[in-house]
C-alpha cells in the first residue's frame, strides 16, 4: 500500500494557489487549510505569491462564504481576460466585469451550477470541464 508523506499532501493541497496563473487565473483556499492543516503562516504565502505578480486577497468568514474564511489569489491579467470573455452574461447577471471586484463577488457568493456566471467562475478556476 502506497502512503502520501506529509510533505506530498502538503504539496497537492497548497496547489490549488501555487498553480494560478494563465491556466487557472483564480484560486482559493480556506484559511483553517492554511493555517491548521498545512501549518502556514497567512502573511507569509500572501508575500509569497504577490512576488510572483499574484493579487491575494484574505476575506473572514463574515466577507465570504467560507465558513473558517479564506484566501483568495488571482492572476490580474488572466482573470481580467476572462472577464473580458464574459462582458454579456456578466453584465446581465450583474456581477463586476474588474477582476479585484470579481473576486470580492465570488467570495462573497454561493453560485450553483444552474447560474448564468457558473461557466465564468469555472473558467476562472481552471476548471474547463
Amino acid at each position: 500500500m502506497t502512503t502520501v508523506s506529509d510533505q506530498d499532501w502538503r504539496r497537492v493541497v497548497f496547489g490549488s494557489l501555487d498553480t494560478v496563473g494563465n491556466a487557472k487565473p483564480m484560486g482559493y483556499l480556506p484559511l483553517a487549510t492554511l493555517e491548521k492543516h498545512l501549518s502556514m503562516n497567512i502573511c507569509d504565502v500572501v508575500s509569497s505569491l504577490e512576488g510572483r505578480g499574484l493579487k491575494a486577497r484574505t476575506f473572514s468568514p463574515d466577507e465570504c462564504c467560507i465558513n473558517t474564511g479564506a484566501l483568495y489569489v488571482y492572476d490580474p491579467v488572466a482573470l481580467q481576460n476572462v472577464l473580458n470573455g464574459a462582458v454579456a452574461v456578466l453584465e446581465r447577471s450583474g456581477w463586476d466585469l474588474v477582476a479585484e471586484s470579481f473576486v470580492e463577488y465570488a467570495a462573497k457568493s454561493w453560485v450553483e451550477p444552474s447560474h448564468p456566471v457558473y461557466p465564468v467562475i469555472q473558467e476562472a478556476f481552471g476548471d474547463l470541464r
